[in-house]
């Protein structure tokens, strides 16, 4: 329906229905080698002892490449083994780098590869984890309740499931604590998938969850930003960065792909959104984890691009987007060489720090612009479905609350300020009763974070000028309720009556003058929800406050109807 929305001609309608269609396919077929190739490339230790120094499955197939590799990697590893331990004894004090070490000397040694036994200690000193602080402590941020709980435990059970550590209730456990940490560190962003596998990644590397916890909020805070929240604007503007890039560097390739009607993100966006971690050799991922440590994310563009350039002259050969698929994910799994990968991003021109800021800085604004046209038409299509409002009211709400100050807005609405602007602006007689407008804010912010989105925005709105009796009763309550006591006095409905008046702009004398009857024949001080809803049904008060009559729906086959 949404699809659609936008579709005047029959032609158009019948391309959008092809080219959906052709979409469909091939995440299906995605799916599908997820859960079957995927299954058997997949890194994770069955009980045959045919796997790599990280208990990470090797297909047989593939066995011979990674042994010529781990024999030539082993000699390497000794001697850059020395020279790490020099460079720790020189420039590591107490947990902390010395500002005297040669950041160029440090990004050769990392590029060579960092020994296996000096990766927990490097990476949190790399990464810089020890300089993030948190509100709460590790124990308190893992004993605290979380939103996310269920989701997390979802995913739990899916983290390299034939991985023998994590066959392990204990270590399962682990990784719940460091996921569970994290969602309560920044509830906003709370839990998503692929973050599971970074931090089992971490977990299986590094050991120490805590270590893990900080490291994992650096990658998510300070490099993947924006990748992991609701609308995951930072995931959609890399991806549209990568395109950009692609088309640059591989020009040929990308027109085919192009012909082919390959939606390059089917691959990409989970190789960056795991860091190639599930999608390429345990060896060549923590290769990228390295680089990506004094990098940055500017290393998940280079990999991928040195990528498609390996298979450039294959996938040129290939004339079937399903067939694209499978060999990108045979070929993916047989990159033990992360010094190919290297050479060949050499080759290709290292993609500069500046470059990348700006291409980023360009795509935003698109990006942002068609996740708020997006959002527009959902909310559109969600109001006209929940609401009074008519098409007209919607459109004139939606562009006031758009056009309120861009800087106190997050992905995920409005703060107390803006929202204070935005209801005076609407209705300017709040002014007359300030007090009430904070309780407003709560009465509409549904999930507590402290934002209102135009979803609660407009439903709030709709309460307040269209609700049903239940709804716009327990609005009223919420202004003038004694919540300590949960109560209503009739001193308080009184003061309802007096100060709702410029609002709703009833007649008071008469709204009073009811008031008093209704004293008179149930004299009560002191009123609960019900009495206070009781009250609320009175003809006289129905009408008042604007309270919402749904349309009777008629029985056809009754004939009293």
């Amino acid at each position: 329906k949404f699809l659609f929305s936008s579709i005047i001609k029959r032609n158009d309608a019948h391309s959008l229905i092809i080219d959906t269609w052709k979409t469909f396919r091939l995440i299906h077929k995605t799916i599908q080698i997820n859960n079957s190739v995927a299954n058997r490339v997949s890194q994770y230790a069955r009980s045959s002892s045919n796997v790599d120094v990280y208990g990470f499955e090797i297909l047989n197939e593939n066995s011979s490449a990674y042994n010529n590799w781990q024999t030539k990697f082993s000699t390497q590893a000794v001697l850059q083994s020395t020279k790490w331990k020099q460079w720790l004894s020189e420039n590591a004090i107490e947990g902390h780098l010395a500002h005297s070490g040669s950041h160029s000397k440090l990004r050769k040694l990392i590029y060579h590869g960092i020994p296996k036994d000096l990766r927990p200690e490097l990476w949190y000193l790399i990464f810089g984890a020890q300089k993030k602080s948190s509100n709460s402590t590790f124990i308190e941020l893992i004993s605290k309740p979380t939103h996310a709980l269920a989701d997390i435990e979802k995913d739990l059970m899916r983290t390299f499931p034939r991985h023998s550590y994590f066959k392990n209730p204990e270590n399962i456990e682990q990784l719940k604590k460091i996921l569970v940490a994290y969602s309560n560190r920044k509830p906003e962003i709370g839990y998503c998938q692929s973050m599971n596998f970074i931090a089992g990644l971490l977990l299986l590397v590094v050991r120490d969850i805590e270590c893990c916890f900080k490291i994992l909020s650096v990658i998510i805070e300070d490099q993947l930003i924006d990748y992991f929240t609701t609308s995951m604007t930072g995931t959609l503007i890399d991806q549209s960065v990568f395109a950009e890039l692609f088309q640059m560097k591989l020009p040929e390739l990308y027109n085919h792909l192009l012909w082919l009607n390959f939606p390059l993100p089917l691959i990409t966006t989970k190789w960056f959104m795991c860091m190639y971690v599930d999608c390429i050799p345990t060896e060549s991922a923590l290769r990228i984890f390295d680089c990506f440590a004094i990098d940055g994310s500017v290393i998940l563009f280079q990999a991928g691009l040195a990528i498609f350039k390996l298979m450039e002259s294959y996938l040129l050969a290939i004339n079937d987007p399903e067939e694209v698929l499978l060999f990108v994910s045979k070929f993916a799994i047989t990159l033990y060489d992360f010094g190919q990968i290297l050479q060949t991003q050499k080759e290709m021109g290292f993609i500069e720090s500046k470059q990348l800021y700006e291409l980023r800085i360009k795509h935003r604004k698109i990006i942002k612009s068609q996740i708020e046209d997006q959002e527009k038409r959902r909310n559109l299509h969600f109001a006209k479905s929940s609401t009074q409002f008519s098409r007209e009211e919607i459109t004139e709400l939606q562009k006031m609350y758009h056009e309120q100050d861009q800087q106190s807005f997050s992905d995920r609405g409005a703060d107390f300020r803006i929202f204070k602007s935005f209801l005076l602006k609407v209705a300017p007689n709040w002014l007359k009763y300030p007090e009430a407008i904070g309780k407003i804010f709560h009465f509409i912010d549904k999930n507590r974070d402290g934002l209102v989105d135009f979803r609660e925005l407009i439903v709030g709105l709709n309460t307040i000028t269209n609700g049903l009796i239940k709804e716009k009763s327990k609005f009223l309550w919420t202004l003038f309720s004694n919540e300590s006591s949960d109560s209503i006095s009739t001193k308080s409905i009184e003061q309802m009556i007096d100060v709702l008046q410029p609002v709703f702009d009833y007649d008071k004398e008469i709204l009073i003058e009811e008031f008093n009857k209704i004293k008179q024949e149930e004299p009560l001080e002191i009123l609960n929800f019900e009495q206070f809803q009781t009250i609320l049904k009175n003809s006289v008060f129905f009408k008042a406050f604007k309270i919402y009559v749904p349309p009777k729906t008629i029985d056809y086959d009754d004939e009293e109807s």
